[in-house]
């Protein structure tokens, strides 16, 4: 009889074990989802995934002092490294979602992303490639102007989607049905509405859309701050700050000969 009752108790053990392991997995695939770790990429794929990280932050680092660019570029290169690199490392669905594999596929970088990737660019890169055009007919696009703005809108919305989910998307979605919609709203809300040229010039062929002062403060300031925190992350033992404003105050050439608080061993 106790033999009976050990042996339920070991099988009531091992398939809490097992519930426990399963659950282990599944929260360390939320955290490795939440965190972008979803693909894991073959040896080509992570080479051109390496070369656009290194490549954006070396970009980033020698802005302004070695590369002297205007804002419009500066924000336009940013947004293009960030949406290739959206592009190639995470899939269109996190979980296989229809019979098309490569929009879910998580063992390496399908050609649809790539296509994608190089797509975005290119879109992105736009108002640069072309700036002194579309400066010169500002409010009167041309047919290319709004194919391309529209495709720059739809990438970047399905980037977002694809890094924090569909509300942000819906969320532009409306308000850009919105302006269309006005003089068909309640009176409380209507307005006389936008036509698309307006739509797309302020949206995309200016600096008041996607090219505003948030991608601009990414790209001068914020991009660096996470930089180093994705550092100091990975190398928890070296010691990059060590020296701050006291140190400083304390050794400045109005103190020179004071170096009491200046930190002691390696830095």
């Amino acid at each position: 009889m106790s033999s009976f009752y050990f042996s339920k108790l070991i099988s009531k053990k091992e398939l809490f074990m097992d519930k426990k392991i399963e659950f282990d997995e599944k929260i360390s695939e939320i955290i490795k989802i939440d965190e972008g770790e979803i693909r894991k990429e073959r040896t080509f794929d992570k080479f051109i995934v390496s070369v656009l990280l290194i490549g954006w932050s070396l970009f980033q680092m020698l802005l302004p002092t070695v590369l002297m660019l205007n804002s419009i570029a500066v924000r336009a290169i940013h947004l293009a490294f960030a949406i290739s690199i959206i592009f190639l490392t995470i899939p269109m669905f996190k979980k296989r979602k229809c019979k098309i594999k490569a929009f879910s596929e998580k063992g390496h970088i399908p050609l649809i992303d790539y296509f994608l990737a190089i797509v975005s660019v290119l879109a992105v890169l736009y108002i640069i490639i072309d700036y002194s055009g579309i400066i010169g007919r500002a409010g009167r696009p041309l047919s290319r102007d709004l194919v391309i703005s529209f495709l720059t809108i739809i990438l970047v919305i399905e980037a977002s989607r694809r890094v924090i989910g569909p509300a942000l998307g819906i969320i532009a979605l409306a308000f850009s049905a919105y302006g269309f919609l006005g003089p068909y709203m309640p009176e409380f809300i209507a307005f006389k509405g936008v036509s698309l040229s307006k739509y797309v010039t302020q949206l995309i062929l200016s600096t008041e859309g996607v090219y505003g002062i948030p991608l601009d403060v990414s790209a001068q300031t914020v991009f660096l701050f996470v930089l180093l925190g994705a550092i100091l992350d990975n190398y928890p033992n070296i010691n990059f700050i060590g020296h701050g404003p006291l140190v400083w105050k304390h050794i400045s050439a109005d103190n020179a000969k004071n170096t009491s608080k200046y930190p002691k061993g390696e830095v």
